[in-house]
This record gives structure tokens, sequence and C-alpha cells, in this order.
């Protein structure tokens, strides 16, 4: 598991390595780097344990993605419950947690998560129609 600082070092790294430009690493603000890839505006914020995110970091965080039409994002590596899985999107205070390799994925594969971790377990979007479909067309019942 990486510490705050290397795994700041290793997002900048990342994200120049993928043609981004990025600001200076800003370690005690709201925000730790900004990114940018044409119009995309990423707002990134390092945590170890992402428990640690407060209301009021949160808060700015959201409001300075507003002003600049950013994306805000958490990155961390455990919570309470451990380690932060891979492909999983957390969430602190509304706004999009992840674990580094989630977002090595997103940035270099362009492959994105598609479980959103919640209190009650892991859920997952599902079309309705592409189950229908299935059912109907290996005969199969509810």
């Amino acid at each position: 598991m990486l510490n705050r600082s290397r795994m700041l070092q290793e997002i900048e790294k990342l994200l120049i390595s993928e043609g981004y430009k990025t600001s200076d690493i800003y370690d005690q603000g709201s925000f730790d780097i900004v990114a940018r890839k044409n119009l995309l505006i990423l707002l990134l914020k390092t945590f170890t344990n992402i428990d640690s995110v407060n209301e009021k970091n949160a808060h700015e965080m959201k409001q300075l993605a507003n002003i600049f039409l950013a994306s805000p994002i958490i990155i961390g590596a455990k919570s309470r419950n451990g380690i932060l899985e891979e492909g999983v999107i957390y969430e602190r205070y509304d706004i999009p947690t992840i674990g580094f390799e989630t977002l090595k994925n997103m940035i270099i594969y362009n492959e994105y998560p598609e479980v959103l971790a919640d209190r009650g377990g892991y859920f997952v979007k599902i079309d309705g129609n592409v189950i229908k479909q299935y059912r109907e067309d290996y005969s199969l019942s509810l």
C-alpha cells in the first residue's frame, strides 16, 4: 500500500505520462493536484484512509470544481473496512472516491468502474431490457 506522498508522486507521474498537464502538488489545501487534458479538468485529493475526508474539505472541493468546471475525485488506499477494491467507486460527501489502481485503469485503459460501494453492499446498474431479452432467448422465468 502506498503512503500518501508516494501516492501523490505516482498519480502525478501517471497523469503526465498520459498527456495531462498537472499543477504543482498542493499538499495542504482543498485539493492536491489539478490535471487537465483537452477540456477535461480533474481536481484530485488523496487520503491514505478515505474516512479522513471531512465535510468542510469536501464542500470546498466541490465549490472549486464547480467554479473551474472540473471533476472532483478523491483517491485513497483504504477505509475502516479495509483496502479499497479495484474497479469500485466509493463516495465521500457525494464525491467519487477510488483507489489508485482504479484511477490508473481509467486514465490508461479508459476502463471505468461499474460497481458502487454504499451502505448495504455493492451495487451495479442493470439494463432490464437486456435481462428480459436473455430470459426470452433462453426460456428462463423469474
